[in-house]
């Protein structure tokens, strides 16, 4: 049976809603059976005791991610601290969302560069390195065929595939699926929609319109045909929920994506 998860920032946003004490929300998430982490990587640096709520619930922490500037600088010192604390912590898998314009001023020659110095890094440790895509159009992620030719030319490179940020980008996550299964470790699973809804944040997507995180089988795209592709590609594979909600229908909006999930996973 494949895991769900969830990004850590919902879990807090989910105590909120529903006044729980962290720990009592992690449980909650597991009887509807969401049992795996993502969390980035300051929240958990910065705040000892989140970490302790979840080695506590025994909750699996999945993946650690951070926000790094591989194409802007020489040094990957601060991603390798970051490789260091999943290594303290026993997490196998290590996300980063690469700052995605040319015009920051850096450069295509520079990224891989990086992404190689912290792959390397990272195998010492048995430590993988995923990237997200991340950005729109004036970035490294702006089509299927850039991406696909980073991954291609940074060796043990692969993708965090993040349904929701192709959406946002225009592209069909079971079209740019197609095109890069062979690089794909990972999932972010969300689904989006053009109707506000009571307590959504709006995110632009690569035309100026507002779009909205939905439960997994209610929004454009079509994921159940999606994970049912993942999943006769891959027998283990992470996927990890995420929403834009600010503290209210959150804990509706998983639960209904739980369900559906497992439905279609368990066929």
């Amino acid at each position: 049976m494949y895991k769900l998860g969830i990004n850590f920032e919902n879990v807090l946003s989910l105590a909120k809603e529903l006044g729980l004490t962290v720990p009592e929300t992690l449980n909650k998430l597991k009887l509807i059976g969401v049992s795996a982490l993502d969390a980035e990587y300051s929240r958990l640096s910065g705040e000892q005791s989140y970490l302790n709520d979840i080695v506590a619930s025994r909750m699996e922490l999945k993946c650690v991610y951070y926000m790094a500037d591989f194409a802007g600088v020489a040094s990957v010192i601060s991603e390798m601290k970051v490789v260091d604390f999943c290594e303290k912590y026993g997490v196998k898998n290590v996300m980063f969302l690469t700052k995605p314009n040319f015009g920051i001023g850096g450069n295509e020659k520079t990224l891989k560069h990086n992404l190689r110095k912290i792959i390397n890094y990272a195998r010492n440790f048995k430590i993988s390195v995923s990237i997200e895509n991340f950005g729109l159009e004036t970035s490294w992620f702006s089509s299927v065929e850039k991406i696909k030719d980073l991954v291609k030319s940074v060796k043990n490179l692969t993708i965090t595939f993040d349904t929701g940020n192709f959406l946002l980008a225009g592209i069909d996550p079971n079209a740019a699926y197609d095109e890069l299964k062979y690089y794909v470790s990972r999932v972010h699973l969300k689904n989006r929609s053009y109707a506000p809804a009571v307590g959504a944040v709006a995110s632009v997507d690569v035309n100026g319109n507002d779009s909205y995180t939905t439960a997994i089988f209610s929004g454009s795209a079509n994921l159940e045909e999606f994970i049912k592709k993942v999943i006769g590609d891959y027998k283990v594979i992470d996927f990890i929920l995420e929403y834009n909600f600010a503290d209210t229908r959150v804990f509706d909006e998983i639960e209904q994506s739980a369900v559906d999930f497992y439905t279609v996973t368990n066929e």
